[in-house]
């Protein structure tokens, strides 16, 4: 819920103003009563807050965190019994209250935190047309008649437009084949890369930072459609392997399909 030293937002869905010098008026500004007569007069409410743009800041700060939670960031995944992925951290409402905190926020740093299976889950609904599947590593289970029983069928959940995820293929598609990740895409298939690195502010024995580096991307099939979702994750200091890593696994996935 916002808060404000006297502005709040109720259950109702009404701005409220708890100052007793002060009130919303119909332009939907929060204006002194004592100074509204003649700042009327000269044509211009004298404005102490903007509800307007408040409102604005509010909603684009729960629409990004929302959007994240909904590509499973700062969720805890089950893969099996007692067994589950590390939930990772975003950002709490009130830190995304400031201003360079929302940057940082934005692109994945600060205080984001998240594990490469729930990365790779927001890649995969990128190369699913939107579609957001909860990770699992447990098809089945068996009994003593080696009868399977499935667990729950995953049948996703709309996360994005199809049109917003196609875009962001052909963005990753094109750092593929020209941007950053040109060294580490595979060469027998069409892929869509996005890389990252990540400081830590951990150094090792010889005072160099290490670093997290990234590549989280998809490779397709003849047919150029996303076949499967691939994330490389290296901590080190120096030199890192991830191209070549993701660029030999992408090639070994394809050549066995």
């Amino acid at each position: 819920m916002f808060r404000h030293p006297f502005i709040n937002w109720n259950e109702e869905g009404e701005w409220t103003v708890s100052n007793p010098d002060m009130y919303i008026n119909e332009a939907g500004q929060v204006v002194y009563k004592e100074s509204d007569a003649q700042a009327l007069k000269a044509g211009k409410p004298k404005t102490a807050a903007s509800v307007e743009k408040t409102w604005e800041q509010i909603k684009q700060q729960e629409k990004i965190r929302a959007e994240a939670e909904k590509l499973g960031f700062g969720t805890s995944v089950s893969l099996a019994d007692n067994l589950e992925t590390a939930a990772g951290s975003l950002s709490n409402a009130q830190a995304l209250k400031n201003a360079r905190a929302l940057a940082l926020f934005s692109f994945g740093q600060g205080e984001t935190t998240v594990s490469p299976l729930n990365l790779a889950a927001a890649v995969n609904a990128i190369a699913a047309d939107g579609v957001y599947m909860t990770p699992r590593l447990v098809y089945g289970t068996v009994d003593t008649n080696l009868s399977v029983q499935e667990t729950e069928e995953n049948t996703g959940e709309k996360v994005m437009e199809p049109t917003t995820a196609a875009r962001l293929r052909a963005y990753m598609e094109s750092t593929a084949r020209f941007g950053t990740a040109r060294i580490g895409a595979p060469q027998n298939c069409v892929s869509g890369i996005k890389t990252g690195t990540a400081q830590t502010g951990v150094y090792d024995e010889n005072g160099e930072e290490i670093e997290n580096y990234w590549y989280a991307g998809y490779i397709c099939n003849a047919q150029e459609e996303p076949l499967y979702t691939l994330v490389v994750l290296e901590e080190t200091a120096g030199e890192t392997h991830v191209p070549q890593a993701f660029r030999k696994i992408g090639e070994a996935l394809v050549d066995f399909n």
